[in-house]
């Protein structure tokens, strides 16, 4: 019988317990991480009181029944490596009823490998209302930056595409995140998504 690789990418790539996830958990837009199969593994708390502690269940479970075909096709794309970055209106079931929203979802690699999504869920109401943060000037570098993050590409892979060292990708990022005043590259990405900077 040949071996077996019981490694479980999901768990090799994201510490659920680690700084980043927690300090997600505590970020007021309600976002989950789905692995490759859809499985929701872990959700923050603004998730959580929206649609109740579902860890395990299929992200599908949240999407009303009308669009399920549709969010499960771009789901397998995005894992595919076909699609990256996907924003999209749909129905939302939550603990209180429907709710109509956006959802925008990011792969995470591994290399080349999708080993989860993000999905960042945000009203669709305020997704369209005038609340927004100005456009911040960016540097046409910094827009780069932001763009490559969105798509969920580590610092060596933005390294390699962009054929700069590792080091300068960093430099380029903590300015990009001095200049939208946020702390991690997520918020940056979580960020401009919620003020249709990309």
């Amino acid at each position: 019988m040949p071996p077996t690789d019981d490694r479980d990418p999901f768990a090799t790539v994201l510490d659920l317990d680690g700084p980043l996830l927690a300090a997600l958990r505590d970020l007021p837009v309600p976002m989950w991480l789905a692995d490759r199969l859809g499985h929701v593994r872990w959700l923050n708390r603004a998730a959580a009181s929206l649609l109740g502690d579902t860890v395990g269940a299929h992200f599908s479970r949240y999407i009303g029944p009308d669009d399920v075909s549709d969010a499960r096709e771009l789901f397998a794309r995005r894992v595919e490596g076909r699609l990256d970055t996907a924003i999209r209106r749909t129905t939302l079931l939550t603990t209180s009823g429907a709710l109509d929203v956006e959802l925008t979802s990011v792969p995470i690699r591994d290399g080349d490998d999708v080993v989860a999504v993000v999905t960042v869920v945000r009203d669709a109401a305020l997704a369209s209302s005038a609340r927004r943060r100005p456009r911040p000037r960016l540097t046409p570098r910094q827009q780069q930056m932001l763009e490559l993050l969105a798509q969920g590409r580590s610092t060596t892979e933005i390294a390699e595409e962009l054929q700069i060292s590792t080091a300068t990708v960093r430099n380029h990022v903590r300015s990009l995140l001095t200049e939208l005043r946020v702390r991690t590259r997520i918020e940056a990405v979580v960020t401009a998504f919620r003020n249709d900077w990309l």
